[in-house]
């Protein structure tokens, strides 16, 4: 089993120019710690990751169709399968308020044995290890 880290983006208020609202399903979006809550327990919920973080609010700036953007945010941390990282995408961006919210992948290449074991536990996806141990 090869393990990634996967952090996402939550906007913290509806203070850019992105909607509220979804046009189409009609369904509100949530934001700040409540949609990193959702999404976190939902990705564990389905099996997709074991855990999650949610960081403390940041000032981020960014660029969207040629426009500037200041906003507060804060980061939802989860860690999965590697093979997992395309249902993820499907599950942010489901939920997501964003067009195109910001999900970066990063491969973890060695975690401590303890860690490991109970990552096989929780989602019972590995018989042995295959990436070093610190």
């Amino acid at each position: 089993m090869s393990l990634i880290k996967i952090e996402i983006a939550i906007p913290e208020d509806n203070s850019g120019s992105e909607p509220s609202i979804n046009i189409e399903t009609g369904e509100l979006y949530l934001f700040g710690n409540d949609l990193a809550r959702a999404i976190r327990d939902r990705l564990i919920e389905e099996g997709l990751s074991s855990n999650g973080h949610i960081s403390q609010t940041y000032n981020t700036a960014y660029e969207w169709e040629g426009k500037r953007y200041e906003r507060e945010e804060r980061t939802l941390t989860v860690k999965a399968k590697t093979e997992d990282a395309e249902k993820i995408a499907e599950v942010v961006n489901d939920m997501h308020p964003y067009v195109t919210p910001s999900i970066t992948f990063t491969k973890i290449h060695a975690v401590s044995e303890d860690y490991y074991s109970w990552v096989k536990q929780e989602r019972g996806r590995a018989s042995r290890p295959d990436m070093p141990m610190p």
